[in-house]
C-alpha cells in the first residue's frame, strides 16, 4: 500500500491537485440564501470642535463611575446636570439641561463618541435588547483548564441563612439594578427588578422563596422612583404579597426614593407630576407638591449607601457578622479542594485533541 500511495504522488499534478480542492472549499461555503440589497448610505457627522467641551464632560463622568460599567444614557444625563456643559461651545444659551433635547443631544454624541473609538461600547448598556451567545471551545482540553481556573471560585455562603425573617430587595427599573446588584450579593439577598409594576411571574418567585425558608416575617426593602407611580409601586407589590399569595406577614419599607432623600440631597426634579395618574392626587396630598424625581439624580455611591443603611436596619447584626466570619473559613477549606483537586489533574494528558 505504501508503494502504491508513492506511485500516486508521483503522478499527482500539483496545479490540478489544488485547483480541485479550491472548488470543493468554494462549494462549501456558497451561502444559497438570497441577500437584499442594503438600501442607502449613512454617514454620521464628526465631532466637531464645538461639541468637544460637552464630550470632555460626558467622558468625565463615564470615567469617574468605572466601577459601575455599563452605564445607562439616563444615568450619565443626572450627573451632568450637577455641572452642566455647553451643548454647543460657541452657543452660551446651549446649556446642558433637563430636557427632551438635552437628553437628545446626549445620546446622539454617545453614539457618535463610541463609532469614533473615543469611548468604549463596554462603558454604556442597553438592556432592553438581549443578545445570546454561547461559550464554545475548540476541544475539551481547552475546556477543563477554564473550569479548573474557575472551579470553586463561584462560591456564596447563605448569608441570611441564621436571620429570623426573609429578605428581598425590590427595584423599579433596570438602569439601577447594576447599581444594587453588588449591594444585594454582599448581604446574599436576592433582587428583583420590576420595571415599573412588577408582573406576577417575579412575585410568585419571592413567595415561593419566603415559604421555603421558613421564617417569621417577609421583609421587602423597594428601591423606586419618587413620583405617584413609583410610591404606588411598593404598595401595589407588598398589597399583592398579601391580598394574591396569603402572606399576611409582610413588612415593606421604601429604602429609596422618599422625599426626605430629596431634600437631603438636594435633587433636581425630572418634571412635575402627570394629573392624569391615578395615583396623582393622593400623591399631592401627601407629599405637598408635584415635582417628581427619579433614582438616576442620586449619586450611584449615594444609592448604594441608602440601600445598604436600610437593609442593615432590619438585621440581626450578630448573626450576619458571624455568617461572614464563617465564609471566611469555607474559603481556606476551598482553597485546600481547589490546589488538591489541580496537583492530581494538572498532567493530564488528552490523546487526539489539540490546544
Amino acid at each position: 500500500m505504501a508503494v502504491k500511495l508513492r506511485e500516486e504522488l508521483i503522478n499527482a499534478n500539483p496545479t490540478e491537485s489544488h485547483r480541485a480542492l479550491s472548488e470543493y472549499r468554494d462549494s462549501l461555503s456558497v451561502v444559497e440564501a438570497e441577500p437584499f440589497q442594503i438600501r442607502g448610505r449613512k454617514r454620521r457627522a464628526a465631532i466637531s470642535r464645538a461639541k468637544q467641551p460637552m464630550l470632555a464632560a460626558i467622558l468625565k463622568v463615564i470615567k469617574d463611575r468605572r466601577k459601575f460599567w455599563p452605564l445607562f444614557d439616563r444615568a450619565i444625563h443626572y450627573a451632568l446636570l450637577n455641572n452642566p456643559p455647553l451643548i454647543h461651545a460657541s452657543k452660551p444659551q446651549s446649556r446642558y439641561a433637563n430636557t427632551k433635547n438635552s437628553y437628545r443631544a446626549l445620546v446622539d454624541l454617545l453614539t457618535r463618541a463610541r463609532l469614533t473609538g473615543e469611548l468604549p461600547f463596554k462603558a454604556i448598556a442597553d438592556a432592553t435588547r438581549p443578545v445570546t451567545t454561547w461559550s464554545v471551545y475548540p476541544g475539551p482540553r481547552r475546556f477543563v483548564r477554564t473550569e479548573l481556573d474557575n472551579f470553586l471560585k463561584g462560591y456564596y455562603r447563605d448569608l441570611m441563612q441564621s436571620q429570623p425573617h426573609h429578605i428581598e430587595l425590590i427595584c423599579e427599573k433596570n438602569t439601577v439594578e447594576p447599581i444594587l446588584r453588588s449591594v444585594a450579593g454582599a448581604f446574599t439577598i436576592p433582587l428583583t427588578s420590576g420595571r415599573g409594576y412588577c408582573s406576577l411571574p417575579p412575585r410568585h418567585a419571592i413567595a415561593q422563596r419566603y415559604l421555603k425558608s421558613g421564617k417569621d416575617k417577609l421583609i421587602l426593602v423597594f428601591v423606586s422612583d419618587f413620583d405617584p407611580d413609583g410610591d404606588e409601586i411598593a404598595h401595589s407589590f407588598a398589597r399583592s404579597m398579601r391580598d394574591d399569595f396569603g402572606i399576611e406577614d409582610v413588612h415593606p419599607i421604601k429604602a429609596a426614593l422618599t422625599s426626605e432623600q430629596v431634600e437631603e440631597y438636594d435633587l433636581l426634579p425630572v418634571m412635575t407630576a402627570k394629573e392624569k395618574s391615578t395615583n396623582y392626587r393622593r400623591f399631592v396630598e401627601q407629599h405637598g407638591s408635584n415635582a417628581v424625581f427619579e433614582l438616576e439624580a442620586l449619586d450611584p455611591v449615594d444609592l448604594q449607601s441608602i440601600v445598604t443603611e436600610a437593609i442593615e436596619s432590619v438585621l440581626d447584626s450578630d448573626l450576619y457578622n458571624a455568617e461572614v466570619d464563617a465564609e471566611a473559613d469555607d474559603a481556606v477549606f476551598l482553597d485546600g479542594v481547589r490546589n488538591t483537586t489541580h496537583d492530581a489533574l494538572r498532567d493530564m494528558q488528552w490523546e487526539g485533541d489539540e490546544e
